[in-house]
């Protein structure tokens, strides 16, 4: 099983199907993630208990240097929550010496120290006492930029490159496309095979591949499977993953031997006619390098015309009796 789930000729879907089987078994089928489920209850009621005995033990140690700054900015200076000096009525009731809100320390003799309830001296943020906390602390000058700075345009970051996808032998590149021909019969999935052909891009000419192995498969296999090979190199040319060039050589040889096909397959014809009509409505191939190319079958004229005959008609069923004419006229 560990050898399926690294075998570069399977699918991505199935060798990580197979790794997630073997990490599995390996855990003693238990589940990778944790399965989140929502609290009852009496969980929420231990977790709030929890948080209060935790409370509980900060307020018990006075908080020095370990609570949270709103609770210690409170035991400081027992002034409610939030710790917010400037809000404090008692700063204007006159016990500093007068009535302007602590903005004035001139003849103003210095407070005795004071104790909350906890046992602690009352002092300001910066070591003094209280009464120096009504003035408010400056405001921070923001940094200077230099002005070699502002000139300098920022750098352009290279995207990180993509990691090269490594080429495959022609006998693992012919396996791995019999094996996408399969695998999209079973399931059609257009998703998974554009990943399949990405998995091919590191090997040279596996476009021209491609349409060899499927155009020669199509000569003689079932209809199911034919169309299933119509409809993959379609596919695969609509969305980029084949060019022109892709075709051209596989199809062109194709055609030029047709008449030794029509031996073994008597309806190689017409199976090569719903091919070429395909491939002439997406644009893959053109009338005129169709002509070009059945200029190689000069040495049996009744094969040549038949090839013509079978994709007009092919064309007719599939794309329409306009379409048909648009491309071949008349």
């Amino acid at each position: 099983m560990r050898t399926l789930s690294d075998d570069k000729k399977l699918s991505s879907r199935y060798r990580f199907m197979y790794k997630d089987l073997i990490e599995l078994r390996a855990n003693r089928w238990k589940a990778r993630r944790k399965q989140e489920t929502a609290k009852t209850l009496d969980e929420i009621r231990k977790d709030m208990e929890r948080e209060e005995r935790a409370q509980a033990q900060q307020s018990q140690q006075g908080y020095r240097g370990g609570g949270p700054p709103r609770d210690r900015d409170q035991n400081r200076s027992g002034r409610g929550m939030g710790g917010d000096y400037r809000g404090d009525s008692r700063r204007s009731s006159g016990m500093y010496g007068g009535g302007g809100g602590g903005g004035s320390r001139r003849g103003v003799n210095k407070p005795p120290p004071k104790t909350d309830e906890h046992g602690f001296t009352q002092v300001g943020r910066s070591g003094k006492s209280s009464s120096y906390m009504g003035s408010s602390p400056s405001p921070r000058a923001p940094p200077s930029v230099s002005g070699s700075s502002r000139r300098s345009p920022p750098r352009d970051r290279k995207p990180p490159s993509a990691p090269s996808v490594p080429a495959l032998s022609k006998d693992k590149l012919e396996l791995r496309v019999k094996n996408m021909k399969a695998e999209f019969m079973q399931d059609p999935d257009e998703k998974e095979l554009l990943l399949s052909m990405e998995e091919l891009s590191g090997t040279p000419d596996a476009g021209k591949t491609m349409v060899q192995v499927y155009g020669d498969a199509s000569m003689d296999c079932k209809d199911d499977e034919r169309k299933a090979i119509i409809k993959i190199l379609s596919l695969l040319f609509q969305k980029g993953k084949l060019s022109r060039d892709d075709f051209d050589g596989p199809i062109g040889e194709l055609i030029e031997f047709i008449d030794s096909f029509v031996i073994d397959s008597p309806k190689a014809i017409d199976y090569l006619g719903d091919m070429l009509a395909e491939f002439i409505h997406i644009k893959a191939i053109g009338v005129p390098w169709l002509c070009n190319q059945i200029t190689k079958l000069d040495h049996a004229p009744d094969v040549r015309l038949k090839v013509i005959e079978c994709t007009i008609e092919s064309m007719k069923k599939t794309q329409g009796l306009a379409e048909a004419k648009a491309h071949f006229g008349g």
